[in-house]
């Protein structure tokens, strides 16, 4: 069984590109459920929202979890960030922005302790909530937030909004 070290990722180069390398990917799957498009046309989408509203994982209220294998290997994250209340989000909360597990290390439970972590820095952040948003079609995922006890507290088209109070 693979162990995994958590750590904060690093603000540089090769870590930056991780990030949006996981991101992009999260998008191209979201984008891919819903519609039949090329990958070259998922990055295009991707580029744009990102070109159009930047957020950047090192900035103030965000931070990003590598998970490495004991190989050295990344094997996923997880990026958070601390949010004022918003849409149907009542009070601050963090906000999960990615969690994304590379496919070779995809069943071994990465995600739960991924999202075990998250909850952890919520409440070290002096938060009860957190918070993300999964489309509906994703039904994998849909089941491991709903599975760790996240509820779905609001439905727009497809996009899906989670909440679990700590």
């Amino acid at each position: 069984m693979t162990e995994y070290k958590i750590r904060i990722a690093r603000d540089n180069v090769a870590e930056r590109g991780y990030i949006d390398n996981l991101n992009y990917d999260s998008f191209r799957v979201a984008f891919q459920l819903q519609e039949d498009i090329s990958d070259e046309e998922a990055y295009r989408r991707y580029r744009k929202i990102e070109d159009e509203d930047p957020i950047d994982p090192f900035s103030d209220n965000h931070i990003v979890f590598i998970a490495e294998a004991d190989n050295g290997e990344n094997a996923g994250l997880i990026w958070l960030a601390s949010r004022e209340p918003f849409y149907v989000f009542k009070e601050p909360l963090v906000w999960i922005y990615n969690i994304n597990i590379q496919p070779s290390h995809r069943g071994t439970g990465l995600s739960k302790k991924l999202l075990a972590l998250a909850e952890k820095w919520t409440m070290e952040n002096g938060c009860k909530q957190i918070g993300l948003h999964v489309i509906e079609p994703n039904k994998i995922a849909r089941r491991l937030y709903e599975t760790q006890g996240y509820q779905q507290v609001a439905q727009h088209n497809t996009s899906c909004f989670y909440l679990k109070t700590l």
